[in-house]
């Protein structure tokens, strides 16, 4: 870049222009490059992938069974049928039309490198389009009304021979040169899965429509290869010989399968191929011309991995149902043993059973191999721009806009790998309103990040209590239920009326609770429940907690500070808690205490700085003092104005004891 004069005097300008040239560097072009998430582009690959899928079905047929199709000697074809006029054609021809656009389309979408690095330079992605499939799509791409033009204009206007009439019929098979372009599918199916819904996935998953996808692809297969077949057939100088004259239809075997429909026909050639893929082999058909032998061979070796695959693929299904079923008896045998060696009474030993049924599912779902995805997280192979994506892709972003990052911005930009490992620590919980997650004097186990709801500190007001400890511990009646007295609402009503027990510090959306017994090493310091309808909280463990704080010293450190100032807020509160209240009470409570501070807050400053405006000397010139006047009045309205501004990104703050906070997106650099 050219820099000016005022410019090369100052090295921060220098440094951010380069940094600027630098970044242009490699996305040349790049405006008018649709990218994977270009709602055009997903519109034009839906296209694309509706014309595939008929190619490699309606198409072969149309091709095979109706083009290429064999007459009855001496005799009138009554099934005889012209796809070259009507209807096909313009079809064929919209087919080729969108086929060509395509070709010239694919110099303007971007592709993802061998790193996962989406490209969208203009001059990379030519090059990267000439070195991989535009010779194929040209090729494709060719109408079938050039290469005969070319090979009647070799003749001239005198009459053709045999083997420029045969060559003319062969140059139909120039066609199946479309089925190249299938590849394009795989590329748009992968495309698709990084994209799936909840329900797609889970209906993916369901092992009959497993199964039947399997299925569909190896009919598919036998489909391709069963045009083949007719086509051998199709193409011998003599069709008296192949395999659809010798092959009969009727139980006397007078009536040949040449004078039978292109279905009838297509559905013979389907059961020869599949009985070859199954390796069943009935012998009622068989190869016996050379160039049948040498297709029947080739269809002998696909045959056998398609089927091996799908076989595979098959078992596999089937056995992924019954681990989960193995899972769940291994987890069942050991609840019983443990009710023998304690000797529990029917009714718990049924409840844990029913617990174990309820959630061995999810849990076989959840387990992997920690200890090898945290090496890939710390390894080397994982370059920078994934590593700042996927931050804010954990649990659906509310991992990254949690306070526990928010707390340790003014140390540093915070790492990407430190929410990835938090991420692989934790594990997701769920809470009824009215479930208690921790009581007071517990040991402590797990920190709490929550993901959805409202969880509250709750205890006994001051001056309902019997006596002075249950007000500051808040021990509800039964000491070891590790649920309250209420069983679980699917109402919104509040839980704290049949228990005794008041929220006095609320915890929603975006927020954690749970640290500072970790921290310290003691025993739980408060009761904490669930006060929403449900909620939903992320939980580590403490050695997890205390291996992240190790790893990243800095931010520990920043925990185990802002611990203790929050355990410090929370004493504060629980010596004002006097009054029950429920947790919709408490936060609008809150929300008007705050307002209130502001508003006294406010008056008190325009009080001081009015009285500073009258305390100009007498001597002074009107003229100044009324200038002056005007000047603080100006000074106090953006002042106010911006007290007004203030007080409403503070409530917008405190709404969070109700519903979800909204706390900017970290930047993971």
């Amino acid at each position: 870049p050219v820099f000016t004069r005022h410019q090369l005097e100052s090295t921060t300008a220098v440094v951010t222009l380069v940094e600027e040239s630098t970044m242009q560097e490699g996305h040349f072009g790049s405006q008018c490059v649709m990218r994977k998430n270009n709602r055009v582009r997903m519109l034009w690959n839906l296209l694309i992938a509706i014309l595939l899928v008929y190619t490699g079905t309606i198409f072969m047929y149309r091709l095979c069974f109706l083009d290429f199709r064999i007459a009855p000697p001496s005799e009138e074809d009554p099934y005889a049928i012209s796809t070259q006029t009507g209807g096909w054609q313009v079809f064929d021809w919209f087919v080729t039309v969108v086929f060509w656009l395509d070709l010239f389309l694919n110099f303007f979408f971007s592709y993802d490198e061998e790193h996962g690095r989406e490209v969208d330079d203009l001059v990379d992605i030519a090059r990267h389009y000439f070195s991989t499939h535009l010779f194929v799509n040209l090729v494709a791409c060719i109408p079938e009304q050039l290469v005969e033009a070319v090979i009647h204009g070799l003749e001239g206007d005198g009459e053709m021979p045999d083997s420029l009439n045969q060559g003319v019929r062969a140059v139909r098979l120039q066609r199946m040169s479309r089925l190249a372009r299938l590849m394009r599918l795989t590329r748009l199916f992968k495309m698709r899965q990084q994209r799936k819904s909840k329900f797609s996935r889970w209906f993916e998953r369901q092992k009959g429509v497993r199964i039947i996808n399997l299925c569909c692809g190896m009919m598919w297969c036998v489909h391709i290869v069963a045009c083949g077949w007719y086509l051998c057939a199709a193409l011998h100088e003599d069709a008296s010989e192949t395999w659809i004259m010798r092959r009969s239809v009727d139980a006397s075997g007078e009536t040949p399968l040449i004078l039978s429909s292109p279905f009838d026909q297509w559905i013979h050639s389907m059961y020869f191929v599949l009985t070859v893929f199954s390796t069943v082999g009935f012998g009622d058909m068989s190869a016996v011309t050379a160039g049948e032998i040498v297709y029947v061979c080739i269809t002998m070796a696909v045959g056998a991995v398609v089927h091996s695959i799908i076989i595979s693929e098959v078992i596999n299904v089937v056995t992924s149902n019954d681990l989960t079923n193995v899972y769940m008896r291994k987890q069942v045998e050991l609840v019983e043993a443990f009710s023998t060696h304690t000797e529990l009474t029917p009714d718990a030993e049924e409840k844990l059973k029913n617990w174990v049924f309820a959630s061995a599912k999810h849990w076989i779902a959840h387990r992997y191999d920690r200890d090898e995805m945290k090496q890939l997280i710390l390894g080397k192979y994982m370059h920078r721009e994934l590593q700042c994506s996927l931050p804010t892709a954990l649990f659906s972003g509310k991992l990254a806009r949690n306070r526990l990052f928010a707390t340790c911005t003014g140390i540093c930009n915070v790492p990407p790998r430190l929410p990835m490992l938090l991420a692989l620590a934790v594990h997701k919980s769920g809470f009824y309103g009215g479930e208690v997650v921790y009581q007071v004097r517990d040991y402590p186990f797990n920190m709490f990040l929550v993901l959805s709801g409202t969880f509250a500190y709750v205890g006994v007001p001051m001056q309902n209590c019997e006596t002075e400890d249950r007000a500051v511990l808040g021990l509800p009646d039964n000491a070891f239920s590790s649920r309250t007295l209420l069983p679980p609402r699917a109402d919104t009503q509040d839980f704290e009326g049949d228990t005794g027990l008041y929220p006095y510090m609320l915890f929603s959306g975006y927020t954690y609770f749970g640290d500072l017994e970790l921290v310290q090493n003691c025993p739980r310091k408060a009761t904490v429940r669930c006060e929403s309808e449900f909620g939903e909280v992320l939980a580590c463990s403490r050695p997890d907690f205390q291996s992240l704080a190790e790893q990243f010293p800095e931010f520990g450190a920043k925990w185990s500070q802002d611990a203790i100032l929050r355990e410090r807020l929370r004493v504060r509160r629980q010596m004002r808690f006097k009054h029950g209240r429920s947790y919709r009470h408490l936060a609008a409570h809150a929300i008007q205490r705050q307002y209130r501070h502001y508003r006294r807050h406010s008056q008190e400053k325009d009080t001081n700085k009015l009285s500073r405006a009258h305390s100009i000397p007498m001597w002074c010139d009107m003229v100044t003092r009324h200038q002056m006047t005007t000047a603080l009045l100006h000074n106090k309205q953006q002042e106010m104005h911006d007290e007004i501004k203030a007080l409403g990104q503070s409530m917008a703050e405190l709404r969070v004891m109700v519903k979800a906070m909204q706390t900017p997106k970290l930047a993971f650099v």
